[in-house]
């Protein structure tokens, strides 16, 4: 069976099967006030912007997940439905003005390869690794890194407020 018979078929296949959808995006410019660098939480909120959408589409099969910076990271959702998935993931990253600079793939089982459904002038490609663990468990050390800091951050603020200090 071709890639392209796969993807169709999979597209239109409305049988309970939970399809994992990732999504990549790559920092190709940064507008500080719009997509500040180290915009982890940002990443979060999306996730859970999605999981909310998917929830009440009746569509989602798990929860959804995201590592790195919003402008510049990754993530994966499940759903039961590739189709409105992959229309309401491009829908969001579109309202965050990051789809253009996102790549979109989808896991296909049966070959094991990741299906690239996003930017058109890609789709079809298949890839063998879309999402590394070794690219996960290094993104979730330094996203981890990061949060700390804010967070230590955070904490010194409130101190100084609580002493009444600026």
């Amino acid at each position: 069976m071709s890639g392209t018979a796969t993807n169709s078929k999979a597209m239109n296949d409305h049988t309970p099967r939970v399809f994992q959808i990732a999504f990549k995006s790559t920092a190709l410019f940064r507008f500080e006030a719009l997509l500040p660098a180290g915009n982890v939480i940002g990443s979060w909120m999306l996730t859970r912007l999605l999981q909310q959408r998917f929830q009440g589409e009746g569509i989602l099969a798990g929860d959804c997940a995201a590592c790195g910076e919003l402008n510049a990271g990754f993530g994966l959702v499940k759903v039961t439905d590739l189709a409105k998935g992959v229309e309401g993931l491009k829908d969001e990253l579109q309202r965050i003005v990051i789809l253009y600079q996102t790549t979109i793939a989808w896991h296909d089982e049966s070959e094991m390869v990741w299906r690239i459904v996003w930017p058109d002038a890609q789709k079809g490609n298949t890839v063998l690794e879309f999402l590394t663990v070794e690219m996960v468990t290094a993104e979730m050390q330094r996203g981890s890194r990061t949060i700390c800091e804010a967070k230590e951050a955070v904490l010194e603020q409130l101190r100084r407020i609580n002493e009444g200090r600026p």
